[in-house]
């Protein structure tokens, strides 16, 4: 979603108190944005907004619902990890609207909404009642409350009998989520880890909807009443952003490549009778680094496609004290234990994780080979009595 830093010349230009007594005439017309998707990661799943355009009197507006304030960086990392974080509605003028996407080279796709006298007063009477300071702030959710959700709730709170096609194929929350991101990325690679069993579940028509180019094809589709919901559909705004995945970017390259990098690591070792007690705990600190992340947003997080989380099994906090701890060579012969266990655990997850319908994806299975590889050369390998590296 479109997520903006308020900064002082946004400020400048927002101009909300013109709206203060605002009834839109006959002539007005209600659209909705739809606006691509970006390079950097918060643009990348696209933006929805209103825009009321009104000649008559010299109104002109883009209703945006994706705007937030960060004071600090910390703060901000934890409340969008947890679910916490609150979103603005803001008004500015459509021309800067379209000079800002024009700058990021995205395109812009406007589906003017086929709507009665009472349909538009409606809902600029309720974007006006949700603009005043004491309404305009909400706890969003990336998945059931965003810029495109809200716009989806307007036209249902404000018009009559608005109904949402549901002959279209569905698809489960991870497919979508992943026609934007692609199944390669390290955007991707978290995904897959953070996100637990009801990702995998299919959607409903009106739950796609928080993708905003779900609701513009939701839009085209719609009726309300017994009329159809848009009137005309068309490109305000070229776009010509391309997306590229660099070598770097590829997260099941990067961690194949790892598992190649320990495998030359256990082959040297065991042919010199050896253990290198620093490769073992760094991967357990990566490995303890990703289960705070993961039991974070299980039982932290209030989104609700988080828990429950097979990937919480074999991905836990103890790897950080185990990665500590088996640096200290009086606890290793109390903790050896501790690597086939945490592949036991692998073994549980990938049973549970078939049995739920959650899925697995590659990176995952190149680490967890790193695991296994690490177990299988233990006996081999591993002498307290000798020197170790």
């Amino acid at each position: 979603m479109m997520k903006r830093i308020v900064c002082f010349l946004f400020v400048l230009l927002s101009f909300n108190g013109a709206f203060a007594e605002y009834t839109p005439s006959e002539s007005a017309r209600v659209s909705v944005l739809i606006c691509a998707p970006g390079e950097p990661i918060y643009s990348q799943f696209g933006h929805a907004a209103i825009r009321v355009c009104d000649t008559a009197k010299d109104v002109d507006a883009v209703f945006d619902y994706g705007v937030f304030e960060i004071n600090d960086i910390p703060s901000f990392a934890w409340n969008f990890l947890t679910g916490e974080m609150y979103y603005l509605l803001d008004a500015r003028p459509y021309h800067f609207t379209k000079t800002l996407y024009e700058y990021e080279q995205r395109e812009i796709v406007e589906y003017s909404l086929n709507l009665t006298q009472k349909d538009k007063e409606s809902i600029c009477k309720y974007l006006l009642w949700n603009l005043k300071p004491q309404n305009k702030s909400y706890l969003y959710n990336f998945f059931d409350d965003n810029c495109a959700t809200r716009i989806r709730d307007i036209l249902e709170i404000n018009c009559d009998k608005v109904s949402w096609c549901d002959t279209v194929e569905l698809q489960t929350w991870r497919q979508v989520l992943l026609r934007y991101v692609g199944d390669k990325s390290w955007v991707s690679f978290g995904l897959h880890i953070g996100l637990g069993v009801p990702t995998d579940r299919q959607m409903s028509v009106r739950q796609t909807m928080f993708i905003p180019e779900y609701l513009g094809k939701s839009l085209e589709r719609g009726r309300i009443a017994d009329k159809h919901m848009t009137t005309t559909t068309q490109v305000v705004l070229d776009g010509n952003v391309t997306h590229t995945l660099p070598w770097w970017n590829n997260s099941v390259l990067i961690l194949w490549l790892m598992f190649v990098l320990v495998l030359a690591i256990t082959v040297y070792e065991i042919i010199k009778k050896i253990r290198c007690i620093v490769c073992d705990s760094l991967i357990f600190f990566l490995l303890g680094f990703l289960g705070c992340f993961i039991w974070i947003t299980s039982f932290a997080s209030v989104h609700s496609l988080v828990f429950p989380n097979c990937n919480a099994l074999w991905l836990t906090p103890l790897h950080l004290v185990f990665a500590f701890v088996f640096l200290v060579p009086t606890w290793r012969k109390v903790t050896k234990w501790y690597i086939p266990f945490s592949v036991v655990m692998v073994v549980v997850y990938v049973l549970f994780s078939l049995l739920s319908g959650q899925f697995i994806p590659s990176a995952s299975w190149a680490i967890m080979a790193i695991l296994v590889l690490r177990m299988i050369s233990f006996p081999y390998s591993f002498s307290f009595q000798k020197n170790t590296q």
